[in-house]
C-alpha cells in the first residue's frame, strides 16, 4: 500500500512550510499549492524531496485546483489572507481566497471523492469575549475583522456538507509562534523578541488582552494526529487547538521576553487597532487525541533569539516577506 497524499494549500506559508515537514517525517506524500506571494522561503528546504510536490498556482484559479487535487486522500486547507492587518488592506482578494475559493475547494474535494478536509480557522473567531467564562467550540462566534468574517462563513458551510465518506474537520488555531522556514515578525511573541533586540524596547498595545498561543511545531503533531484520527472521531467536529494553560495577557508575553533579553524596556500604550480579547478552553481536544500541546512560550522566545542575536541567519527582519501586510 503506497503512501497516502496530502495536499497543503498555502503550504509555502508560516504555518505551512513547517507542516510539510511534519508531514513528511510521518510518513506521507505532500503536494503543495502555493501562489508564493510572501516568497519562496517556505519551499527552500524541500527541493529534492521525493516525497514533496509544488505547484505553483493561485486558489482561485480553478485548473490549479483541479490539478494538485489529482490522487489526493486528503487536504490540509490553509490557503488564506491572514490576519486583520491583511485583510483590511486587501478585501477583495480577502473575500475572494478565504470564502469563495475555500467554498469550490470544498465543492471540488467532494466531487473527485476526497475523504478528509481539514479546514485551518482561527480563534479570533471568539472576537470581543467574557474573560472570565473560557469560549469553547459551542461559544457563539463574534467576528470583528473581515479575516474572521470569511473564516467564519467557511465553518457554517462545512458543517452543512453531508457528503458520504467526506470528512470535514475544522481547527480553530490559538495564536502561533516560533520560527518557520517562512519567518513571520508580526505575530506577537516573534513580534516582541524582534522588537526587543533591535529597539530594547518593546511597545504593548492592549497590554490586558487575553490570547491563547501555539508553538508552530505543535500545530504539525496536531495535524498528523488529525490525519491518523478514526472518521468518528473527527468526522463534522469543531476543535479548538491549544492547551488551557497556554493561555496570556499581551503584557505577560512582553514580560517574559523581557525576562530572557535582560535590559529592555516594557512600554504600555492603549488600546490600540486590534481589540480582541478572549480566553479559550481546549478541553475537547485533550479529551479527543492523545496529543497535546507542550512546547512553552519560553522555547519560542529563546528560538527566535538563537535565530537573530546568536546565529545571525536572518540580518533584516524588517523585510516585507516577513509581515503579512
Amino acid at each position: 500500500m503506497g503512501k497516502r497524499k496530502v495536499l497543503i494549500t498555502g503550504g509555502a506559508g508560516y504555518v505551512g512550510s513547517v507542516l510539510v515537514g511534519s508531514l513528511l517525517k510521518g510518513g506521507y506524500t505532500v503536494r503543495v499549492l502555493d501562489n508564493l506571494m510572501h516568497s519562496g522561503d517556505g519551499v527552500l528546504p524541500f527541493v529534492g524531496d521525493p516525497d514533496y510536490e509544488f505547484i505553483k498556482g493561485d486558489i482561485r484559479d480553478h485548473k490549479c485546483v483541479v490539478s494538485s487535487l489529482e490522487d489526493v486522500s486528503a487536504i490540509v486547507h490553509l490557503a488564506a489572507i491572514v490576519g486583520d492587518p491583511a485583510s483590511k488592506k486587501l478585501p477583495k482578494e480577502t473575500v475572494e481566497i478565504n470564502r469563495d475559493a475555500s467554498l469550490h475547494l470544498i465543492k471540488m474535494a467532494q466531487e473527485r471523492g476526497v475523504q478528509r478536509f481539514i479546514f485551518f480557522s482561527t480563534c479570533s473567531n471568539y472576537g470581543i469575549a467574557d474573560v472570565e467564562r473560557l469560549s469553547d467550540e459551542r461559544t457563539p462566534l463574534k467576528p470583528i475583522s473581515l479575516y474572521a468574517e470569511t473564516k467564519v462563513a467557511v465553518e457554517r458551510h462545512l458543517l452543512e456538507q453531508k457528503s458520504p465518506g467526506f470528512s470535514p474537520l475544522i481547527l480553530r488555531v490559538s495564536t502561533v509562534f516560533g520560527p518557520s522556514p517562512r519567518m513571520r515578525f508580526d505575530l506577537t511573541v516573534n513580534q516582541f523578541v524582534m522588537e526587543a533586540l533591535r529597539d530594547l524596547k518593546i511597545i504593548v498595545f492592549s497590554p490586558k488582552a487575553w490570547r491563547p498561543y501555539i508553538h508552530i511545531r505543535d500545530v504539525g503533531e496536531a495535524v498528523n494526529a488529525c490525519l491518523k484520527a478514526p472518521e468518528e472521531k473527527i468526522r463534522g467536529e469543531v476543535f479548538n487547538l491549544g492547551s488551557n494553560d497556554m493561555s496570556h495577557t499581551k503584557m505577560a508575553i512582553a514580560e517574559l521576553t523581557s525576562k530572557y533579553l535582560p535590559g529592555t524596556e516594557v512600554e504600555v500604550q492603549g488600546a490600540g487597532k486590534d481589540l480582541r480579547d478572549y480566553r479559550v478552553d481546549f478541553g475537547k481536544w485533550a479529551r479527543t487525541f492523545s496529543f497535546v500541546p507542550q512546547r512553552k512560550v519560553d522555547l519560542g522566545i529563546n528560538e527566535v533569539r538563537l535565530l537573530l542575536k546568536e546565529w545571525k541567519v536572518i540580518p533584516d527582519p524588517s523585510l516585507p516577506k516577513y509581515y503579512n501586510a
